[in-house]
Order: C-alpha cells, then sequence, then structure tokens
C-alpha cells in the first residue's frame, strides 16, 4: 500500500514504482477517515518500494525490489527482495512542510553522501519517484497519493497505446505549433521542448517538471505509464503538467 503523510517537524512515506521508474496503477484508492495514513492499494509481480523517513530537514530513505519467485507444482511463489539504494541522513535545502514551500514539493530530493563525504547519486530512473516521495513525506495532513496513478480505462483499446520499446525519443528541430494550438498562452512560456516519441511530441514544464505529450496534428494527449505512452483526455493531461 502507498501510504504516509506528515507533521511540521516529523514525515513518512512508503510508494511503489515499476523497475524503469515509471508509476504503477493503483487497484484501489482508500479513503479513510484519518489523515497521514494508507492511500491506495497496488497489485504487480515486480516492484520497486521507496520509504523514507523525514525528521526536520533530514532524510532516511530505502528503495528495494520486490519480485515474486516462479516455484512449479502451483504452490505459492516467495517474494524475493534485493536492496537497490540506501541513504542516510540526507537533507533538502528548504522547509518543504510549510506552506511557503508548497510549490517546491516534487522537484527536490534530498542530497545522500558516503562516508568520504562524497555525494551519493541517486538512482536515475528513480529520480523523479524519489522527488513525488520526498513530497510525501513533506505533505502535511495527507490524504491522497503522490506517486501512484489511476488504472488505465477497461474499454481502451491497443489502438490508444503507443509502446516505448518500439518508439525511440529523438530530439531534433522543436516543434512548437501542437502546443500552441491545444495549451493556453498564460501556460506556453513554462514549458520546454524536449523531444519526439514517434509522432508524439514530449514538453516539460519548467516549475512541476512533468511532461506534457501530445500529438504531432495536436488532436491527441498522452501519458506514460508502464512503459507506453496512453491516450488521455485534454483536461487531465493539463491537470497533470500543472499540480
Amino acid at each position: 500500500m502507498e501510504s504516509g503523510g506528515a507533521v511540521a517537524d516529523l514525515g513518512r512515506a512508503c510508494a511503489f514504482v515499476a523497475e524503469d521508474g515509471s508509476p504503477l496503477p493503483w487497484l484501489q484508492p482508500i479513503h479513510s477517515i484519518a489523515v497521514n495514513g494508507r492511500h491506495a492499494i497496488f497489485l504487480a509481480e515486480r516492484m520497486v518500494r521507496l520509504e523514507m523517513l523525514r525528521s526536520g530537514r533530514t532524510f532516511e530513505l530505502a528503495i528495494t525490489l520486490h519480485t515474486l519467485s516462479g516455484v512449479p507444482d502451483g504452490r505459492r511463489p516467495q517474494i524475493i527482495s534485493k536492496l537497490l539504494f540506501r541513504g542516510r541522513d540526507g537533507a533538502v535545502s528548504a522547509d518543504l512542510w510549510k506552506e511557503e514551500f508548497q510549490k517546491l514539493r516534487g522537484n527536490l530530493a534530498p542530497v545522500f553522501y558516503n562516508r568520504a563525504g562524497e555525494v551519493l547519486p541517486l538512482p536515475r530512473q528513480l529520480e523523479e519517484a524519489i522527488r513525488k516521495t520526498t513530497a510525501a513525506a513533506s505533505c502535511v495532513g495527507c490524504k491522497h497519493v503522490h506517486v501512484g496513478v489511476p488504472p488505465l480505462n477497461n474499454n481502451m483499446g491497443q489502438d490508444h497505446v503507443t509502446y516505448l520499446n518500439q518508439t525511440l525519443v529523438t530530439v531534433g528541430e522543436p516543434k512548437w505549433t501542437p502546443l500552441e494550438i491545444t495549451v493556453p498562452a498564460c501556460d506556453l512560456d513554462e514549458l520546454m521542448y524536449m523531444g519526439r516519441a514517434g509522432e508524439i511530441e514530449l514538453y516539460k514544464h519548467r516549475l512541476t517538471r512533468r511532461y506534457l505529450n501530445i500529438s504531432s496534428d495536436g488532436g491527441k494527449f498522452y501519458r506514460r505509464r508502464d512503459g507506453a505512452y496512453v491516450e488521455i483526455m485534454k483536461a487531465e493531461a493539463l491537470e497533470y503538467v500543472r499540480h
């Protein structure tokens, strides 16, 4: 279960993503009476777990990979766990739990050091998930999911999915037309061109660091989920990239 929340001096968060760092869809959300508790249930045969504890500006982080082992004769599989990253006494530069720094949540991650005083690099494919988990551990009175995403529409056909392993991202001359004909003028200055995946143009928001993915003709919008670009509604795409 993804869970967590915070008070001013203390925060904790637990979240799950796929091995490549892409978000996992939840099975169901959990709406409890209390705040700072459980938020959603996830099911997967392989998942990466991010566990974070915050004391003031100081963070502890453990990242582990959990897989189900294959066993014969229909016996119950065993869970195999592997430590991927362990960060101790990391720090951020702002009091993220305070209201005036709310806009920085999701953009900052703790900086960890090894025993020699050198910066300990975060797993590259998990950087976005770590930033979101940092936000969750700083979210006072948290009632929502930070890292997981809603499940795909069961009625959505295969024509609405573009798989990443078949679509390489290339960077060339920026193409602004899809953005200019679909996005309000007030948002244009906040988006950077990042490249193209097949017929999908990729733009990233300067503040939220989230991607807005638009078809070359401007008629469709996409989210990256579980190794694929999945078609979504325009309103959902804009809401995601802004917050």
